[in-house]
């Protein structure tokens, strides 16, 4: 039965990516957004998951990998002020006009 359980919230979690891509010399500054937004996005109830980081080769490269509990939970994410103004800080620092979202579908373990 635990294993019925764990596989039915697999199946409702939303997962993805968000490739960002700073301007050169702007990296720092994408970090420190980065940063601020993870320590919000950790608090909101519907987050189960949220990790930024920065590649090792490329500095201007980072990758956001974020999980909530249900469609209604990243749609409330979506729709979060804070969202909004960070979305709007970042826009300034990145090319392509932010990030680019990839979404997934977790692979349960046997």
């Amino acid at each position: 039965m635990q294993d019925q359980e764990k596989n039915a919230s697999t199946e409702s979690v939303v997962a993805l990516t968000a490739e960002i891509r700073s301007l050169p010399g702007h990296e720092s500054r994408v970090a420190n957004l980065l940063s601020g937004y993870t320590t919000q996005v950790r608090a909101e109830e519907g987050n189960r998951f949220f990790a930024a980081s920065s590649s090792q080769t490329d500095p201007t490269l980072f990758l956001v990998y974020e999980e909530y509990r249900d469609a209604a939970a990243f749609q409330a994410h979506l729709h979060a002020s804070e969202n909004a103004v960070f979305n709007a800080a970042l826009s300034e620092h990145v090319s392509d006009g932010g990030s680019v979202l990839t979404m997934l579908n977790l692979i349960d373990a046997s």
